[in-house]
Parts: C-alpha cells; structure tokens; sequence
C-alpha cells in the first residue's frame, strides 16, 4: 500500500504497529516519527501516535529511550487527562481515550519500574511512582487490559528491586487474567532462573515462545537458562546454540553464540558473532572486550590485528569505567599490551584490575605473566602467591601452576 501511494499515513501507521509486535522497535520507530507532528490520521489520533512511539522507545531497553519513552508516555497523559470527565464516559470514543490514557500510565509506570535498577540510590522513589502510576491507569480504566499490565509493571518494579516473591505473584497474576501475555512468562522465567529452578525457567520461555514466535529475546532469554543448565546434558549447550541463532536482532544473543564456540575452539566463527553483537550494538562493551580477546586466542598477533583489538579494548574500557566490569575490561587492555609488548601499560592495567576487583583472578595470572616476561622473577611470584591464596581460582589455575614451575627453574 505504501508502495502504491507513499502519501498513506493510516498504512505506514499500522506498519509501525506491526514492526513493534515483531519486536522492531528501531523501524517503527524510524515510521512513526514523521507521524508524530499530525493531529489525526483517519481516525488515529496523535495521542495514539505518541503511544505506540513510547512503547517503541522503551523495548529499546537504553536509558536514553527510556527518556523519550516517558516523554511520548506523558504527551498522552497531559493530552488526554485535560478533557476527559464523567460526563463523557457513555461516549464510545471518549472510553477508548480513557483506555488510551490508562495505557500511557501503564507505560510510565514501567519507565519508573525500569529506573530501579539503574538508579540504586532512588529505588524506594521510583518504586512509590510505579505504584503511584498503575492506580491512575487503574483509575482511568478497569479493563483486563489494564489490570494485566498494572501487574506486569509492578511486577518489573518488584524484579528491579530484587523482591522476587512480589515480582513473581504479580507475573503470575498477569498471567492469570490474561493466559496469552508472553511478555509475563519471560519476566516470570527470570524469577525461575535466579532461584534456581532452571526447568521451570525453561518451560516458561518454551511458552511464551510458543505464545509469539517472532520475540526474537525469547530465544536469547532461553540459550541462556539453557546454558546455564548444560552441566545436566549436553543437549542443552545444542539448544542454546540453535536458541542463540534464532535471535538474529539481538547483540547479546550473538556475543553469547561466540562464547559458546569460542570454547568448542571455533574461535574464527566465535569472532564473526563478536563482529555482528557489535554491528548491531557499536556501543556493547562486552562484545567489544570479547573481540579483542579472543583475537589473541585465535592467533591474530600481527601489528595490524593487534591494533584493532587495542582499539576495541579502549572502546571497552570506555564505556564501562565507574561501572562493576570495568576491572574485566582493565585486564583485556593489559592483555593486548602485553601482547603487544608494552609491559609498563599491561602492568599498570593488571594492578587497577586487582585494586577494583581483588578476588578476581584473571589479572593476578596476566600481570605474574607480565613481570616474568620482564624477568622480575620474585615479583611475579609474590604475585602467583597471592593468586593461590583466592578461593576461586578459576580457568587460569593450570597455567598459574605452570607459570610457577617455570619461575621457581629460573
């Protein structure tokens, strides 16, 4: 239709409508935009316009979506709130504005929901307007609808707060007045998951898949209970891959694919889904780190391949500084320099990676490594004593051990 008459607004309207049931939030979006400045498009209104772009910018999950998300939300709100009254309600379009307008407050409630968990400091706060934003949508309309997402945001807001026996009774309440909400099972497989209950978890992603097959974070929220429970068999880790796949649109979903054939020694394909996360996310830190590490792995030291991971590394380190990776990126860094041979910026890299997180014990092995390359032997076992006094020694025990034996020869 759109082909046909580039002029159709209703049709790039229900387009957009369609990319966000489909999960493209970025293409409906990029529709709904030009939209956003008309009044009303055969009988869709600008508030309705402004809805479906809130909830386009909040399934962008960054903080910076969720700021437009509860600007659109409130566009709504103070649109509609300054002329709906009792004396409307009979009137078939003034309810479906109140439904409108309670949507709006759903969706600011999720908003604040969202802001626990990226705001510690305020979490009682944003907890008190979650609540505060479910019973305006509540008092605007009482319809299974809006009492099914009411729910769901006090259920995110429970989650975000860590109180997952709330979180999971509201999940479950959702789903009980609205067996086919999707979006409940896979929050409420999270709960599942953090408890330990991995087949409940799974039966509840297997579900909400099941309920809508193009949720593209479905598969990846599944590779991942998967994997976690691939101790159990070895089917699982096949699952998880084939779940992993199907999440296409997903960075995280690849990053986590290259992982998982990073340690079946597919390094070369785990580095082309390091590649892609960071097509789809430039900013993900944690491909980014992945990439540059796993070059090393793979082989590529030459000056030309070294640079590069040094420029991921840095992007890395970048993005997550004052945040609680930041001592996992430090020790990328130090590993590419020491790769490199810049032992005086691999050493400093190692030692603010111990400062920040000392029962690490990845940059206590890198930096033993660092200084016996510098043949300062004692220096570098001091070091390899402090790594075997941590509880968890990790993937790098063998080769601390290794590391020992050859300083203790020299």
């Amino acid at each position: 239709a759109i082909t046909s008459d580039p002029s159709f607004m209703f049709a790039r309207y229900k387009l957009a409508t369609t990319e966000i049931e489909l999960g493209n939030y970025e293409r409906a979006i990029t529709l709904l935009k030009p939209l956003s400045s008309l009044e009303r498009i055969e009988g869709i209104t600008e508030f309705a316009i402004s809805y479906n772009l809130g909830v386009a910018y909040y399934h962008l999950t960054k903080d910076w979506a969720y700021e437009f998300a509860e600007k659109e939300f409130q566009k709504v709100v103070s649109g509609l709130s300054s002329f709906l009254f009792p004396m409307f309600f009979k009137n078939r379009e003034k309810n479906q504005d109140r439904e409108l307008l309670a949507l709006a407050y759903c969706g600011l409630a999720l908003v604040s929901a969202q802001r626990i968990g990226r705001d510690g400091g305020n979490a009682d706060l944003y907890l008190d307007e979650c609540k505060e934003r479910t019973n305006d949508a509540l008092k605007s309309s009482s319809s299974e609808e809006i009492r099914t997402l009411s729910s769901f945001a006090l259920g995110v807001a429970h989650l975000e707060s860590k109180d997952y026996s709330v979180a999971a009774d509201q999940f479950r309440r959702s789903i009980k007045l609205k067996p086919d909400y999707w979006r409940a099972y896979i929050y409420l497989s999270q709960i599942e998951s953090v408890r330990g209950n991995l087949d409940s978890a799974i039966s509840l992603l297997e579900e909400a898949i099941a309920l809508n097959p193009n949720f593209e974070y479905a598969y990846y929220q599944l590779g991942l209970a998967l994997q976690k429970r691939g101790d159990k068999s070895v089917s699982d880790i096949e699952r998880a891959t084939e779940a992993y796949q199907k999440a296409k649109k997903i960075p995280a979903a690849h990053d986590q694919l290259g992982r998982l054939y990073a340690q079946q020694g597919k390094l070369e394909e785990s580095l082309e889904e390091f590649r892609i996360a960071i097509e789809l996310n430039s900013r993900y830190s944690d491909a980014l780190a992945d990439l540059a590490w796993y070059s090393i792995e793979a082989g590529h030291v030459d000056r030309e391949s070294l640079k590069k991971s040094l420029d991921a590394a840095k992007r890395s380190l970048e993005l997550e500084k004052g945040k609680p990776s930041e001592w996992h990126k430090r020790a990328v860094l130090g590993r590419v320099y020491l790769e490199q041979g810049y032992y005086d910026k691999a050493e400093q890299e190692f030692r603010v990676s111990i400062d920040l997180q000392p029962v690490r014990s990845q940059a206590y092995y890198f930096l033993a490594k660092t200084l016996s390359a510098q043949q300062r032997y004692k220096e570098a076992r001091d070091v390899l004593v402090g790594f075997f006094k941590l509880s968890d020694q990790g993937y790098w025990k063998t080769y601390a051990i290794d590391l020992m034996r050859g300083i203790e020869n020299k």
